[in-house]
């Protein structure tokens, strides 16, 4: 039987994972050579978890998002 976890927890949990998506991006305007991403931010990150379901996404383009779960379905199959 599932454990369940109590509303405040599931809260934390949420939040932090946003601010990892967040820092993500940050670490990629940071690090990029690209104008690209340096001057529009035409990027987006997201979290998936192992089976590709989205976790959590940063809001940089949030409609880059859309395609996340076959990206990492195609990610998947080529890497195993």
């Amino acid at each position: 039987m599932a454990e369940v976890v109590d509303p405040i927890t599931i809260s934390v949990i949420r939040h932090r994972l946003e601010a990892i998506v967040q820092e993500m991006g940050e670490a990629m305007l940071r690090t990029s050579y690209s104008q690209i991403l340096t001057s529009s931010r035409d990027f987006s990150t997201a979290l998936c978890d192992a089976e590709g379901r989205l976790v959590a996404q940063a809001e940089h383009v949030p409609i880059h998002v859309g395609a996340v779960p076959w990206a990492v379905k195609s990610v998947r199959q080529f890497f195993g």
